[in-house]
């Protein structure tokens, strides 16, 4: 379980990461969007804390499924306002 957490938690480092130069070298990130991403990331970590603590409760199948389920839902809802 620990491998999973560690996992997702190295896809979303890297990803930001990559999102900061990214959005930076084309002068698209300025202060105020760099603030509002850290507070909005300081934002999520309770759920980071919520998320570990339903490992050790649940079974890693379980928790990917529900993992899964949320993406399907998400990207649902994210086309629904698309179309």
């Amino acid at each position: 379980m620990n491998a999973l957490v560690a996992a997702d938690a190295s896809i979303s480092v890297t990803l930001s990461t990559v999102k900061i130069i990214l959005f930076g070298s084309f002068a698209m990130l300025n202060l105020e969007l760099a603030l509002m991403g850290l507070l909005i990331g300081l934002c999520t970590t309770p759920a980071v804390l919520v998320d570990r603590i339903l490992l050790e409760h649940i079974p890693a199948g379980i928790h990917t499924w529900l993992m899964e389920l949320v993406i399907i839902v998400s990207a649902i809802a994210l086309l629904s306002r698309i179309l």
